[in-house]
């Protein structure tokens, strides 16, 4: 069942407008958010996936968004692939390691 704010034909169409991204330490994770026409989405990216990415990242916040950013186009790639398989029902999603 999709959103009730949603049609089929709209599932696909997520957008990332908004660049901004932010890091808790708590989680280790990044978190950023993308819309599916009105619906707000929030995605999480785990530490660990982004130092898989780049080795060289630190447990340092700078460099952890600084390999965040440099992997922006296939982190929101992987993001509306884990959009598209999910629930029309969920707004959240950790993108998993093994899709980079």
């Amino acid at each position: 069942m999709l959103h009730p704010l949603l049609k089929k034909h709209e599932l696909m169409s997520l957008q990332f407008p908004n660049p901004t991204r932010s890091y808790n330490p708590d989680t280790h994770q990044v978190q950023f958010w993308g819309y599916a026409q009105a619906v707000e989405l929030t995605f999480y990216l785990n530490v660990a996936t982004l130092q898989k990415l780049h080795p060289e990242v630190s447990a340092d916040p700078d460099s952890i968004l600084a390999a965040f950013d440099a992997s922006i186009d296939s982190i929101r790639k992987v993001a509306s692939d884990v959009y598209s398989r999910g629930s029309s029902r969920q707004y959240s999603y950790t993108l998993p390691s093994s899709a980079f």
